[in-house]
């Protein structure tokens, strides 16, 4: 008799109906084509009753890593030891029977040898978990492919087929809302903080109890950076006991060169199908994060053959398309546990935040050779109080031959982690509010010492605020290390660079610093070009501070944040259609980058130099806007020289000297109405 499946019931004693159990049950497969875990594992539930209403609260959950299975002639019994949170050693008996044709099993928990909870359970199904999953379409990519659907070793597989591999059932259902309306000729592009503005108009579970198993998806156009495929964003911003739901969202961009060639019903030659197998990796990868599933070398298990891993960083080590060929179109051994038998909190959407890893300063491995990529993390070593901290990330090539690199730095790319000791000790992780999925960015290092900078290359992080809240907050020293992870086994680790948060000077900095400490003011840092009415206030607090200190890298950085709110339009669902919720105000963003470069020009430090290039890139951006041909030459010019003088090197000057105006745009202003 197949024994796995799903099973629910209550409990019969020593209080009859006082508990609720949900046990999955993984010992043989689920299905066919369903690897087997050799597991079993419970959530446990406690049921209250008044005035005629009844509910369950989510108590423990819990898992048997190697069950004992003995099976008779006429019934099966499972037995093993619990491994949950709690302290006390626990035994597991499940006395399987066939009553009426409907599986049942008799459940004994039995704790410490002395009392013994029973449970009778029946079986509700071959799926360990249940997912909603709400999709909506934008009115650009309406008329093409929403769901894919791809032919493998005779089966047509889907999100739902892939899932059902993995233990998961999902049932899809399409928004009872007309399409979202892109058609606005002046929408282009999504950024995430409009992505979260959707989701919160759209997804019609939003407001609503959560955790729950519930996710929404959209299918959109294009994302602002070109790379992203697709993207988990979903996040409230909220810590703490007010935190808010997350992992709720998922977004896939089908204009996307990946999926370029998607063909509108069955594919007819190798690129269509490539497309369409990139599309449904994407899906299937994308809806994996909201599952709480990182990268596989997040957790140290390098380019292993799974929906969470990347083809192109396979094939980066392995050979061009060795990924698909020796890909067999599921999760690994890892991903299945953690799916099938999870700690709830951690799997359910809307439980625990996004984050993955121990938590700890990584011990750099010891070796006699010098690795080839050098990872340099730099910073000024002072920071005022309310000052957002950014620091530089360097790949730098150090061997005598060019050498190939993924020049993804930013850490939602997952090869990037960052960690932080804080002031008081404790050791945390960086966390990113987004998860992104993009195709390799290849850069080409030359070799070490190469006189114009070709042999390095730098981005520059946001570290103040992630899924945690803000990190670097209180005064006193910081240490913070970088790993980066690239193809194959490439890894590198920084030196750990040490910072040093100032103290209020005075009462009234420590007042305002409860409003500047809020999750609404950290997620405007984060997002920048969010305009979303419900963050008005935290622009509100930035401005106020950073008026407060104008003259000031704290004043800057602000002055940096409110400029690119203002700079750019942003868009928002109103009516079913996406509007413009805020018109772009050249004026006021020239003003504000305008401020923030008069205090980077009179700065000598040089871990400054990535910063004040990505300001005078927005200051170039607002020319471009408002279209002013002869000042934005100028305004080109005068940066250039200024970067030069500041020895900022020779690609980043060169790349602010490429930025030009569109064609006949030297007279002519956009009209935004």
């Amino acid at each position: 008799m197949t024994t796995s499946g799903r099973y629910q019931g209550h409990s019969t004693a020593p209080s009859a109906g006082s508990l609720w159990l949900d046990l999955r049950v993984d010992v043989d497969p689920l299905s066919p084509t369903s690897p087997v875990t050799g597991r079993v594992s419970g959530d446990l539930y406690e049921q209250s009753e008044l005035a005629g209403r009844r509910w369950v609260t989510f108590v423990e959950s819990w898992v048997v890593d190697t069950p004992s299975v003995e099976v008779g002639a006429t019934a099966t019994v499972i037995e093993g030891a619990l491994r949950s949170s709690a302290p006390d050693p626990r035994q597991l008996r499940l006395e399987f029977s066939d009553v009426g044709g409907v599986p049942r099993v008799r459940v004994l928990l039995q704790d410490a040898g002395v009392l013994t909870t029973t449970f009778e359970c029946v079986h509700s199904g071959n799926a360990c978990r249940e997912l909603r999953l709400e999709i909506d379409v934008c009115a650009k990519v309406a008329d093409g492919r929403t769901i894919p659907v791809y032919e493998h070793g005779g089966r047509a597989l889907d999100v739902v087929a892939c899932y059902a591999d993995a233990g998961i059932a999902i049932e899809i259902e399409p928004s009872a809302a007309a399409p979202i309306d892109d058609s606005h000729p002046d929408f282009d592009t999504w950024s995430t903080a409009e992505l979260h503005d959707a989701m919160s108009d759209h997804f019609s579970r939003a407001v609503g109890s959560w955790p729950s198993w519930d996710l929404w998806a959209v299918l959109a156009s294009r994302a602002d950076d070109p790379n992203l495929a697709g993207i988990m964003f979903e996040t409230t911003g909220q810590r703490g006991r007010d935190r808010g739901p997350e992992r709720r969202a998922i977004a896939v961009f089908r204009e996307h060169p990946l999926f370029q060639q998607l063909p509108a019903a069955e594919p007819n030659n190798d690129a269509e199908r490539e497309a369409l197998r990139n599309f449904l990796h994407t899906w299937i990868h994308e809806i994996g994060h909201a599952f709480h599933l990182p990268h596989p070398w997040q957790q140290g298990r390098g380019v292993a053959l799974t929906w969470m891993g990347y083809p192109q960083t396979y094939d980066l080590f392995h050979g061009q398309g060795e990924f698909w060929q020796r890909f067999d179109f599921r999760f690994d051994e890892a991903e299945l546990v953690h799916l099938r038998h999870g700690e709830r909190s951690r799997v359910i959407m809307g439980g625990e935040p996004w984050t993955f890893g121990n938590a700890g300063l990584e011990a750099e491995p010891v070796g006699r050779d010098q690795p080839p990529l050098e990872l340099l993390l730099r910073s000024k070593r002072y920071f005022d109080f309310l000052e957002p901290v950014n620091v530089e990330l360097r790949l730098r090539n150090r061997s005598s031959e060019s050498l190939e690199v993924d020049a993804r730095l930013q850490p939602e790319h997952g090869l990037v982690s960052i960690e932080i000791r804080r002031p008081n000790g404790s050791i945390g992780r960086h966390h990113p509010l987004a998860c992104r999925v993009a195709s390799p960015v290849s850069r080409s290092l030359a070799a070490f010492g190469n006189p114009d900078g070709l042999d390095r290359y730098s981005e520059s992080l946001a570290l103040s605020y992630g899924l945690h809240g803000f990190q670097i907050d209180e005064p006193g020293e910081y240490q913070l290390r970088a790993v980066y992870r690239g193809a194959g086994r490439m890894c590198a680790f920084s030196d750990i660079q040490r910072i040093r948060v100032g103290w209020p000077q005075s009462t009234e900095t420590e007042i305002l610093a409860q409003d500047f400490f809020t999750d609404d003011v950290g997620l405007q840092i984060y997002l920048e070009d969010s305009h979303a009415d419900r963050l008005a206030k935290a622009r509100d607090v930035i401005r106020e501070v950073a008026e407060r200190w104008p003259h000031t890298l704290r004043g800057a950085k602000l002055n940096t944040v409110l400029a690119a709110a203002a700079a750019r339009p942003f868009f928002a669902v109103s009516g079913g259609a996406l509007r413009p919720a805020h018109l772009p105000d050249p004026d006021r963003a020239l003003s504000l980058t305008r401020n923030a470069l008069r205090r980077y020009d009179t700065s000598a430090d040089r871990s400054l130099n990535l910063e004040h290039a990505r300001v005078a890139a927005l200051h170039l951006d607002c020319f471009e806007t408002v279209a002013w041909g002869w000042r934005f030459r100028r305004e080109r010019s005068r940066l250039q020289s200024r970067l030069r003088a500041l020895g900022v090197k020779k690609p980043v000057v060169e790349r602010i000297g490429q930025r030009i105006l569109p064609e006949g745009a030297d007279e002519v202003e956009r009209n935004w109405t």
